[in-house]
């Protein structure tokens, strides 16, 4: 019997975890034969990032990139890949704990009485590798480190204990509580936290004896939470809103974070979320769910709360109340070493550049300029029974080498090698973009992958938005599939990258000592902000141009109609209203962030940016790197609310031979990010394998979910 043929369709993160998964089993090249098919010349998807070598080497995203410290698939992948690439230690970043650099601060800007306030928010590092972990806490533990939290916080804000006719309102239900839960007062501690107490030993005591599906002692954590929200709200209100009293930035930061956690837990128990998982609520915005369950507009609208929109794309929209809960729930109680980890050059060359050395090592086969088209279903319509593609380019010898060295790092080049291919002169003689949709570019050849010839199994690793464009017949074929392109939504999204002769202190940066700023929840469209100075080194720039620092800003991308493929200069207004969103963010709102980088008499100075070429006034801006995605393959994939249940397993496509990798799957987190788009493939892989996946936390609170 001859081997299973694979072709594994796109170059994401996704689509590189099913390959790295499948040749990661034993003696996997007597089974399959694996073949990767990407359009133009580099791997990275929506992660992809290259070198532009006229420019001073530097690395240009497709937009900002971090890994958080959760990604237990992700770096458990990239730390095998690294460790088996085993690149020369005199190599830069040669293992992964060079190309990884924790960090545990975050700033959200709050917007407060019309002014934009920074709120740094540090975490507690911990001695754990991400990667290492094979079971995640449930929900019980989490709940009990919610509430071990909310004490910390009670004591450490010196709040006033025993106020009047406080002993009249509390002392017989604290009395009660405490009894409920087989404990006494403890002297000298106030009202509130002789009730935290009886909540903690309650979680405790209901966790131990497997407390999911008992009502009662649900019923009696509500109630006691609710009794502390009261007492709470009237020890910083005396009688008034708390919003009203708390008008001090301490006392007001205290009542948001305590009625985040306490609005949250009540909402957890209240909906069933301990007994049906978070899916449960999934029918609700997140802000929607929240004051549902009596936030004030002070938490619903905070900088806390806005700052994960942000992070899903969404500041415009909705998003699902259970995957946002289940995405913060793994954020801040699952994170391992630290809450976030820096790459420490592009996402190309820290990720994608080890994964296809590796890959190729193991015996994949790459074929770079190929771009798919469409798929075909057999005639009885279960299956995928041919591939159309076109092939872009032409190799001149042998296969295309990807790679190029910049300070002793393999990255990919932000333009195609053109001294490898046959049409490489008029590529770059015309500015032929390989990646675009609107290329006006006639391919070399039309290609057919037929089955039991070419493949044998597919994987489907490219991005749902082009799914409308590809996949026809199978939308014809299959409600699920039209159904899951009606309801899971994708956005555009914007970039910018600015390099600065001067450092983030000296631009005006209020925590200049502390880590290099990581921003979130600022002004719309650009929300967040980050200092990327520490990718300065793998950089080429002249000695006279050098620049201090790098910024980074992103966010989501007004969406107009998507136009024929023949409409070539689509990209290229795209790019320029991104240009004029950028232009007037540095005029208008950058010096809310960095105060110095605007003129006393208002306005951006443009003189504070680096260009090799030397320019004058706006052309040193236009010198910067502008990036619009609204190729079909490189928009973001929201989660609204709502859409979770449309979306397709990896190993559940309906089609017999056809799985699925990418964040746009149901794979258990369900938002964009790497480690959904990693387990996704991971899952995927299984499919193929026939067996479990071995996926971490794809089940996280999903216990029972319906």
């Amino acid at each position: 019997m001859g081997k299973t043929k694979i072709a594994i369709l796109g170059g994401g993160v996704g689509a590189m975890s099913t390959a790295f998964e499948l040749t990661s089993e034993a003696n996997w090249q007597e089974r399959y034969e694996i073949t990767i098919y990407q359009m133009g010349w580099r791997l990275g998807g929506k992660g992809a990032s290259g070198r532009n070598a006229a420019m001073s080497q530097r690395i240009e995203e497709h937009g900002l990139h971090f890994w958080l410290g959760f990604y237990e698939n992700a770096f458990r992948m990239i730390r095998q890949c690294y460790a088996e690439n085993a690149r020369p230690l005199t190599d830069a970043l040669a293992t992964w704990s060079e190309a990884f650099k924790p960090c545990n601060e975050v700033t959200v800007e709050d917007h407060v009485n019309g002014e934009w306030i920074p709120w740094l928010l540090t975490f507690t590092p911990n001695p754990d590798t991400p990667g290492d972990t094979e079971k995640l806490p449930s929900l019980w533990e989490i709940l009990g480190t919610t509430i071990e939290f909310l004490r910390n916080l009670l004591v450490k804000s010196k709040i006033p204990g025993q106020g009047a006719g406080e002993h009249e309102l509390f002392a017989g239900k604290i009395a009660a509580f405490l009894g409920a839960v087989g404990m006494e007062g403890a002297a000298g501690a106030h009202a509130g936290e002789q009730l935290l107490r009886a909540v903690s030993e309650h979680v405790r005591k209901t966790a131990e004896r497997g407390g999911q599906h008992d009502p009662q002692a649900h019923e009696l954590l509500r109630r006691m939470l609710e009794t502390y929200r009261q007492w709470l709200a009237r020890r910083l209100g005396q009688g008034s809103t708390p919003e009203e009293a708390a008008d001090q930035e301490e006392w007001r930061r205290f009542w948001i974070m305590s009625e985040f956690a306490l609005v949250n837990i009540i909402g957890v128990i209240a909906d069933g979320v301990l007994v049906h998982g978070f899916s449960a609520i999934n029918q609700y915005d997140y802000k929607e769910w929240l004051t549902r369950h009596g936030a004030s507009d002070t938490v619903a609208n905070c900088g806390l709360v806005q700052s994960f929109y942000d992070l899903f794309f969404s500041p415009y929209t909705t998003v699902e109340a259970g995957t946002y809960l289940k995405g913060i729930s793994r954020i801040l109680f699952t994170y391992r070493g630290a809450v976030y980890w820096r790459m420490q050059a592009g996402m190309g060359d820290t990720i994608f550049a080890p994964l296809y050395e590796v890959l190729k090592k193991r015996g994949v086969q790459f074929r770079f300029f190929h771009k798919v088209q469409a798929l075909h279903l057999s005639q009885d319509g279960k299956s995928v029974a041919s591939i159309d593609m076109a092939r872009q380019a032409t190799v001149k010898a042998g296969e295309y080498e990807p790679l190029v060295k910049v300070r002793r790092l393999p990255c990919w080049p932000s333009e195609p090698l053109y001294e490898q291919l046959v049409q490489g002169e008029e590529l770059k003689e015309r500015s032929i973009n390989l990646e675009s949709n609107w290329a006006d570019w006639q391919n070399v050849e039309p290609l057919t992958l037929l089955r039991g010839q070419d493949f044998d199994q597919v994987v489907f690793g490219i991005s749902l938005g082009s799914i409308p464009m590809l996949c026809g017949e199978l939308l014809a074929a299959s409600p699920a599939w039209q159904a899951m392109v009606d309801n899971v939504q994708t956005t555009a999204t914007q970039a910018f990258q600015a390099w600065l002769l001067a450092d983030t202190a000296g631009l005006g940066w209020p925590y200049w000592q502390n880590e290099l700023p990581l921003v979130s929840a600022f002004t719309e469209p650009m929300d967040t902000f980050a200092d990327m100075s520490h990718l300065l080194i793998r950089e080429e720039w002249p000695a006279d141009a050098t620049p201090q620092s790098i910024a980074y800003f992103c966010g989501p991308m007004p969406d107009v109609p998507l136009p024929p493929p023949t409409e070539y200069g689509f990209p290229a207004s795209q790019a320029e209203a991104v240009y004029q969103t950028s232009l007037a963010f540095m005029n208008e709102s950058c010096g809310k962030l960095l105060p110095r980088v605007q003129r006393p008499g208002g306005g951006c100075d443009f003189g504070l940016l680096a260009d090799a070429a030397r320019g004058e006034g706006e052309a040193r801006f236009r010198a910067q790197w502008f990036r619009a995605n609204v190729d079909p393959s490189e928009r973001y994939v929201i989660t609204v609310k709502g859409s979770t249940k449309y979306r397709l397993a990896p190993a559940a496509s309906g089609f017999e031979n056809l799985f699925l990798a990418g964040d746009w799957t149901d794979n258990g987190i369900n938002a964009g990010c790497v480690e959904a788009a990693t387990t996704s493939g991971m899952q995927a892989a299984a499919g193929i394998l026939g067996r479990p996946s071995r996926a971490v936390g794809e089940k996280f609170g999903e216990f029972e979910a319906d």
